[in-house]
């Protein structure tokens, strides 16, 4: 099973969603990779690489698990997310590559 992780970012009640090339929205999230230490460190590694922001506080005890299959060159894919709610006073974002806005 394929596991990625992501933050539901929220600044000043707003919270952050990207919108992808394939023209869907979504939270910033991302695989886990080596030499993450844990989920909330994929999760923040995720964060900052696709919007620039690192200073960010986790709210404490949340951890939602969501999981789907889809289809990509012809084969299923089964994927589970793991989600973070994290607060942040940063109010610049700086898009990377994988995002149009």
């Amino acid at each position: 099973m394929e596991t990625s992780c992501g933050v539901v970012l929220v600044n000043f009640g707003s919270i952050l969603l990207l919108q992808y090339p394939q023209g869907h929205w979504d939270f910033p999230k991302g695989h886990v990779e080596e030499g993450d230490t844990d989920r909330k460190s994929t999760a923040s590694r995720e964060l900052a690489e696709e919007t620039g922001i690192s200073d960010i506080e986790f709210i404490d005890d949340f951890e939602f698990r969501t999981a789907y299959d889809f289809r990509h060159k012809g084969k299923r894919i089964d994927k589970q997310v793991f989600w973070y709610i994290a607060e942040t006073e940063t109010m610049a974002v700086k898009i990377s590559h994988e995002h149009r806005e």
